[in-house]
């Protein structure tokens, strides 16, 4: 399913440059197709795009965090729902741009830009004033010694970049057991996942480093222990059920939203004062856990 397109946005003329963008690469892309040329440069492009977008989903996604922390410390049922209102709004961009910068197509775009293939280059390059004048000695000293700066704030960056990639997992159900669950996923890692929501054992076995997969379990009252319980059907992204979709696709620096339905979480009959979810990727590991009790 197609993201829905955010009504308002903080960043409108930045968004419109990106889908400018993006119509040149694609247009690009598919008249390289049909001309029968490679298509690889128009690709490099599309992937510098991407990363260059990446800090801010990273800072969405960050902002995502901090309201979703707000809400579980908040106990004002008027704050309660202005923090939801905002994070939906947030919800609505991040699914859009998420989508633009993974499965993008010509009409959300604008449609097909048809000019010479030799064209599609000069259509990406913006014009810049050349502010060139000669260097005097001090002029090189000082130019040498920002280069040396430069350079150890790149590896600091790098290192700690590599410290900190991760695929990080937050969750919150503020209404248990009615309402939803919302699971949130940032993926800090310099690859793609696929996220199954409930698990697929199929997909973890095709790419076990770089899946994921969320199963969920029940206690009954007056038990200890949880068991697994089938959600086929509760889970959904984008207002779509997971299960009438590929697994839902994260790239590099972005994140993703999934919501549980509670009122159809549990089997007919059971009565829950408990659910677990568990996030595991595709080798086994459980990296991420939440449960959410019912106040007695």
């Amino acid at each position: 399913m197609i993201a829905k397109k955010p009504e308002t946005s903080p960043n409108d003329k930045t968004m419109q440059e990106l889908r400018q963008q993006l119509r040149v690469l694609l247009s690009w892309r598919e008249q390289a197709e049909r001309l029968k040329k490679p298509t690889a440069t128009a690709e490099n492009h599309f992937l510098r795009l991407r990363e260059r977008e990446a800090p801010r989903m990273r800072e969405m996604g960050a902002t995502l965090q901090m309201l979703l922390r707000r809400q579980k410390q908040t106990t004002g049922k008027a704050e309660s729902e202005h923090l939801a209102r905002q994070m939906a709004e947030l919800r609505s961009e991040i699914a859009f741009l998420n989508h633009l910068l993974t499965n993008p197509t010509l009409d959300e775009v604008g449609g097909f830009l048809d000019v010479p293939l030799d064209r599609y280059p000069k259509l990406l390059k913006t014009e810049r004033k050349a502010l060139w004048t000669p260097w005097n000695a001090r002029d090189r000293k000082q130019v040498a010694a920002v280069a040396v700066l430069l350079v150890v704030a790149v590896l600091a960056v790098l290192y700690l970049t590599l410290w900190r990639a991760q695929v990080r997992f937050e969750a919150i159900a503020p209404e248990f057991p009615n309402g939803q669950l919302r699971l949130l996923c940032i993926n800090q890692t310099t690859n793609s996942i696929r996220i199954s929501a409930p698990r697929d054992a199929v997909s973890a076995r095709q790419s076990p480093r770089h899946s994921y997969g969320v199963s969920a379990f029940v206690r009954e009252p007056g038990k200890k222990d949880f068991r697994l319980t089938p959600v086929t059907g509760a889970w959904t992204y984008n207002g779509t059920p997971t299960t009438q979709r590929d697994p839902v696709l994260v790239a590099p620096g972005m994140s993703a939203e999934l919501q549980l339905d509670l009122a159809r979480a549990f089997p007919p009959g059971i009565k829950a004062d408990a659910l677990r979810i568990a996030c595991m990727r595709g080798d086994g590991a459980v990296v991420y856990t939440f449960t959410a009790e019912a106040q007695h």
